[in-house]
């Protein structure tokens, strides 16, 4: 659209793991004294273990990585398949924690503020900091009807 520019190439070389490279341009974002020549590029990885016996699968993700932390978040999410039906239920911070609808678990205080000249290196202090939120979603087979 006019506003988000963002294209991103995704790779899945084995099945627990999925790793993505984007570069984001927003045009509404002043950088130096032109508004939309500002770059961004970032790192995605989501790490997952396979669903066993009657245990959901569990999958463990970190965005933007080694970027300037714009779409920095981390995530955890659990997904059981049934018959016709699959369930997740994730719990997030950075990013997917805005809406802050749950005490963080995991570790207390503010993640650092967003800084354009942190690009290409990765802030350990900040991962599952912050604000969390519970986020879920369902994918049902519906039968086709002749």
């Amino acid at each position: 659209n006019d506003i988000w520019k963002y294209g991103t190439l995704s790779v899945s070389p084995f099945d627990w793991l999925e790793a993505s490279y984007f570069y984001y341009r927003p045009s509404d974002l002043v950088w130096g004294d032109k508004r939309g020549l500002y770059l961004d590029k970032g790192f995605n990885v989501k790490f997952r273990i396979k669903e066993q016996d009657n245990l959901p699968s569990l999958a463990i993700g970190f965005d933007d990585i080694a970027g300037t932390s714009i779409f920095k978040g981390e995530y955890i999410v659990a997904t059981h398949k049934f018959t016709n039906m699959e369930l997740s239920v994730g719990y997030g911070t950075g990013h997917y924690g805005t809406r802050g609808n749950i005490n963080n678990i995991f570790r207390d205080g503010e993640r650092d503020a967003w800084d354009q000249s942190t690009g290409g290196q990765i802030n350990f202090n900040d991962i599952f900091k912050g604000n969390a939120s519970l986020f879920g979603g369902f994918r049902a087979k519906i039968k086709k009807y002749s």
